[in-house]
């Protein structure tokens, strides 16, 4: 287990190390088949563990969270940037649209077999926007242009970018994965 932003992480070893060799008390000297090095307080330690990729059966409950809360950080800057107020309530109801139509995106079995691909990502995108924007003309009666354009481009900085995010990290992890692995 390692602590992340206060909550435990348990993390999986490489081979040849034992999960013992990750849960010394900070400071003491720890050893494991590889270097030691000497941290800034002066005591020994050695390097530190290697994350192992997530299971691939959790990526897709995974993605799918991704894209939640890409719509709902979405409705959040928006509603932060016109100072509307409504709370929580307020939040969900400009999301709402939008969550409706990510999840309508995630029915497609295209979205559903890779749903890290870019390809899926601008599937989820153009399904968000476009039955985000039809559900809010349905109830609001109105959908300003400049709105839809700063909509769009803001999904796409949030649904694509974390893709691309998640491809670029895979190709720098990949290659040593295979040289240490």
């Amino acid at each position: 287990m390692i602590l992340l932003g206060g909550f435990r992480v348990p993390l999986r070893c490489r081979p040849g190390s034992t999960e013992t060799d990750h849960h010394a008390r900070p400071g003491a000297a720890r050893r494991t088949e590889g270097e030691t090095r000497v941290a800034s307080g002066g005591s020994a330690l050695a390097s530190p563990p290697t994350l192992v990729a997530v299971d691939p059966r959790r990526i897709p409950a995974l993605a799918l969270a991704a894209d939640v809360i890409a719509v709902v950080v979405f409705a959040a800057i928006g509603r932060m940037n016109h100072a509307e107020p409504g709370g929580i309530a307020g939040l969900l109801g400009t999301a709402l649209p939008f969550a409706v139509g990510a999840c309508a995106a995630w029915a497609t079995p295209w979205v559903r077999s890779q749903p890290v691909s870019l390809w899926a990502g601008a599937i989820v995108l153009a399904c968000t926007a476009g039955i985000g924007f039809l559900l809010r003309f349905a109830f609001l009666g109105r959908l300003p242009l400049s709105f839809a354009v700063v909509a769009v481009i803001a999904l796409a900085v949030l649904l694509l970018g974390w893709r691309g995010l998640s491809a670029v990290v895979g190709r720098r992890r990949a290659p040593h994965e295979t040289t240490t692995g």
